[in-house]
């Protein structure tokens, strides 16, 4: 089942540069669109779906946080690293849009972590990202 997620992941995230460039052969202004480096970037898939694989995903990362020899836990902090990218997107508040960068942040620190060794940069990167979705979805999370 893990296998056929990540799967999933790679698919989308393979599929994200075409889908952006094809936007930017689009005309300015598309609503719910952002200016990017490559052009416009709209998101496909809708937020709560996003945020499923995203929790998905933390849930398997808080579990592999505590072995820095985890295979799978570098892969898993930058496809979540990327998601949160892409979650970016989905809204236009400051602080939503903070907290996102704030998480994938986190992420990118995870790699590392692991590579020294260090359990406690990773408990503590996982930790960091738990304050901060819980501080976004307090605010914006739709029950």
């Amino acid at each position: 089942m893990r296998h056929l997620r990540r799967i999933g992941i790679v698919i989308v995230l393979a599929a994200i540069p075409v889908i952006a460039g094809l936007l930017a052969l689009r005309p300015a202004g598309i609503a719910g669109a952002a200016e990017t480096k490559g052009g416009m970037f709209k998101p496909v898939a809708p937020l709560e779906d996003l945020m499923s694989g995203i929790e998905d995903h933390f849930k398997a990362l808080e579990k592999e946080s505590g072995n820095t020899k985890s295979k799978t836990l570098k892969k898993d902090a930058l496809v979540l690293a990327e998601l949160f990218n892409v979650a970016k997107f989905h809204q236009s508040q400051k602080d939503y849009v903070d907290w996102a960068t704030q998480a994938r942040d986190a992420l990118l620190k995870m790699p590392a972590a692991a590579t020294k060794g260090d359990t406690a940069a990773l408990k503590a990167s996982v930790e960091a990202l738990g304050k901060n979705c819980k501080a976004c979805h307090d605010k914006y999370k739709k029950e």
